[in-house]
């Protein structure tokens, strides 16, 4: 009895010893693994919150230039005068430099995806500033340009197909954000 006593000893210990390791390993792994799903939600809610900023701001910002562009289709049509063009214009093109501000901030430090669509949008803007320039040296009240208005019209056209694209990218980058990073990566890796 005293040998079989030693020999259960013997075997008991040991099996304890690793019932007890692998209980607090299994609780170490399961707390970092709950962790970093804390984490990755976290993060993940985060960038969607960035997400939704980035689509007000260009919303407001592409909105906001596409009515100063459609007022001075207006006052090249010779409907409107300069100056009340003007006075329409200057607090939407104020509203529009600061939803661009925050477009432009967003979108480098969280979305360098979304970067392209919005060069490509301060491009046109970059291009109907120099037709501005031009309609305002050549402009003369209650005179209609109709050349300025298709310009202008096209430039309002154009914001709005900018402002489309940009729209499906954003979607496009909630989508792989709702996914996570690895579905994302598996899915362009898969379609290239």
């Amino acid at each position: 009895m005293l040998l079989f006593a030693a020999d259960m000893q013997e075997i008991i210990v040991p099996a304890l010893i690793a019932a007890l390791v692998s209980i607090l390993f299994g609780s170490v792994a399961a707390a970092i693994v709950s962790h970093l799903l804390a984490i990755s939600r976290a993060e993940k809610e985060y960038r969607l919150k960035k997400l939704e900023e980035l689509f007000i701001a260009v919303q407001f910002w592409c909105n906001h230039l596409k009515k100063v562009y459609f007022n001075l289709s207006e006052v090249a049509a010779g409907h409107v005068t300069w100056n009340d063009g003007l006075l329409r214009n200057v607090p939407r093109i104020e509203e529009a430099e600061k939803s661009y501000a925050t477009a432009l901030m967003l979108s480098n430090v969280f979305f360098k995806d979304l970067t392209f669509v919005l060069e490509q949008i301060t491009k046109l803007v970059d291009e109907l500033y120099v037709v501005r320039t031009q309609f305002k040296a050549n402009h003369q009240d209650g005179r209609a340009m109709p050349e300025y208005v298709t310009q202008f019209g096209q430039g309002v056209n154009r914001f709005e197909q900018l402002q489309n694209e940009f729209n499906e990218k954003l979607y496009q980058v909630a989508v792989d954000t709702n996914r996570g990073k690895l579905l994302a990566s598996i899915k362009r890796y898969w379609d290239s």
